[in-house]
């Protein structure tokens, strides 16, 4: 049902979403979609060494515990990975792993260099079969969420951009909740710090940082999806009802009642196709040139009578279906919802 997340938040998904996460199927890491291939093309994509595997996860302490309590096999490289951020002792505190303030710099100072720069190569990243995340089953809520592409375009974004931002929450919360169970108070952060205020933000439990962080984990693993609920309050309880709403939209499969052209632009391509994209930075959408002239019949009226004209006037039938790609990629809108955008 809730396949493409990890196991632990799969099964608190499997409580608040009300249908299974169609999966992703366009963004494929051992084929990936953004990697450039063709060397004619004017696009420009990922490198094939790294992807998008250029970002450093924050992992929040039950995280980093579950990942070091894997007994696998497989997760033996990620526990080795696990072992060597905590080892070198920059952003380690009782809240999790963050990222150096060093990382950041880089980060913000190559504002191409995501999906390019081996430079911010996240730690856990292991170079097998195209590409292997060695926490997979553990990961945090942005590795979680991120795909390069998505079947249902904007809509397949929203929906993934919103369990994001709930599962952020969900992050957030329970680390801190894990550290006041431990008995620990006080100022936290996640960040980078000096030696004096890491110790004193471990008290006790300074030197035994994996000891927490596997008591962290075990403490999580008991939770049902209403004690999640409950220790996050009313932001998650927000953001759990925009997920929902959010994966209603992803799990229709109608077409707009009155699709009306959105603002498109509309760039020429290779072998008789073109582009469409929208200002709102969403997926494009390559399609056969002969779409572009049938767009401006898509004016607000029943999509009934849209595509009886387009039959009638341009010899072309348009399948529902299609209408409806269009609207789910912001090509289209539907008048009849109201919605101005």
């Amino acid at each position: 049902m809730t396949a493409s997340l990890p196991p632990l938040y799969a099964t608190w998904a499997a409580d608040f979403l009300d249908g299974p996460i169609p999966p992703e199927s366009n963004a494929t890491c051992d084929d990936c979609a953004m990697v450039v291939n063709d060397s004619a093309s004017d696009d420009v994509g990922f490198s094939a060494s790294v992807k998008c595997c250029t970002f450093m996860p924050e992992l929040r302490n039950f995280l980093v515990g579950a990942a070091l309590l894997d007994p696998s096999s497989e997760a033996a490289r990620g526990r080795a990975s696990i072992n060597a951020r905590i080892d070198a002792g920059i952003a380690v505190s009782p809240l999790g792993l963050g990222r150096s303030a060093a990382y950041d710099r880089l980060y913000d100072a190559v504002p191409t260099g995501f999906g390019r720069d081996p430079a911010l190569l996240c730690p856990h990243f292991v170079d097998e079969r195209g590409c292997f995340y060695s926490i997979w089953h553990h990961r945090e809520a942005t590795c979680t969420t991120y795909f390069c592409t998505h079947v249902r375009g904007t809509v397949g974004r929203a929906f993934w951009s919103t369990l994001q931002h709930l599962l952020k929450s969900v992050e957030e919360s329970l680390a801190a909740w894990c550290v006041r169970e431990i008995g620990l108070d006080g100022e936290l952060a996640i960040g980078e710090c000096d030696d004096a205020t890491s110790r004193a933000m471990w008290g006790a439990w300074y030197g035994r940082e994996r000891e927490l962080y596997a008591r962290c984990s075990r403490l999580v693993a008991s939770l049902s999806w209403a004690d999640v609920a409950r220790i996050g309050g009313p932001r998650v309880a927000l953001g759990a009802e925009q997920a929902r709403s959010a994966h209603a939209r992803l799990l229709e499969d109608g077409a707009p009642e009155r699709p009306v052209l959105a603002l498109v632009q509309i760039t020429p391509r290779r072998a008789g196709r073109v582009r469409l994209s929208t200002q709102g930075g969403g997926d494009p959408l390559d399609v056969p040139e002969i779409v572009a002239t049938l767009l401006p019949y898509f004016d607000g009226r029943p999509i009934g009578e849209a595509l009886d004209d387009i039959r009638r006037r341009e010899g072309v039938r348009v399948e529902p279906s299609f209408v409806r790609k269009l609207s789910d990629f912001g090509m289209l809108r539907d008048a009849a919802s109201g919605d101005p955008t």
